[in-house]
């Protein structure tokens, strides 16, 4: 017998019909789960951590064979949790949201006016990667992302391409250069050898 067997009140009373002994049953467990409440969640958290590891392979193989069920589970989960959400985003949103709210209207201006300056150029040259672009296919970046303390300022913004904007995300100038000067020798020596 398993430890983790925890003994259910049994009806030995012979006079009382099937149907009787059920919903007698019934109550006498639900009487007997209140009184021991705290002895069921503790053989539940131990039942849990002892099989842990199984309960996640488990899932792993359920959604490997299910693909689509994650998302839905994924989206039930934030349907459910909005307010969880929220508060695990709403650091990122709240700080950068104070940067925009902390620039001066002189500067809000000076930005304005560079923006309209390189809009009605032909092509305009990305600041990472030096790939010409249409004035309307390109983002204007963040040099020191605001997530790592950079301000909304003229002296903090660039042009650059949407795959270099994308791919620089919020990391610090110095290691998306040192990425992209790595990203850009692989494909040089891809093609000086094919």
């Amino acid at each position: 017998m398993s430890k983790f067997k925890i003994g259910r009140p049994k009806l030995t009373d012979p006079l009382i019909s099937k149907d009787e002994r059920k919903a007698h049953k019934k109550e006498l467990h639900k009487e007997w789960e209140k009184r021991n409440a705290d002895k069921l969640r503790k053989y539940h958290r131990e039942y849990q951590s002892i099989r842990k590891d199984k309960q996640k392979l488990k899932y792993q193989r359920y959604m490997d064979r299910h693909p689509g069920r994650k998302r839905e589970l994924h989206k039930l989960w934030y349907s459910k949790n909005k307010d969880k959400v929220k508060m695990r985003n709403g650091y990122y949103y709240e700080r950068r949201k104070a940067a925009l709210i902390d620039v001066p209207i002189g500067e809000k201006i000076k930005i304005t006016k560079w923006i309209q300056s390189w809009r009605c150029l032909l092509f305009v040259k990305c600041h990472w990667c030096n790939r010409e672009l249409r004035p309307s296919a390109v983002h204007i970046d963040h040099v020191l992302p605001i997530t790592l303390g950079g301000k909304h300022r003229l002296n903090n913004l660039v042009v650059s391409c949407p795959r270099c904007n994308l791919s620089k995300h919020n990391k610090h100038p110095k290691q998306f250069l040192m990425e992209l000067s790595q990203s850009s020798s692989d494909k040089n020596q891809t093609q000086f050898f094919s």
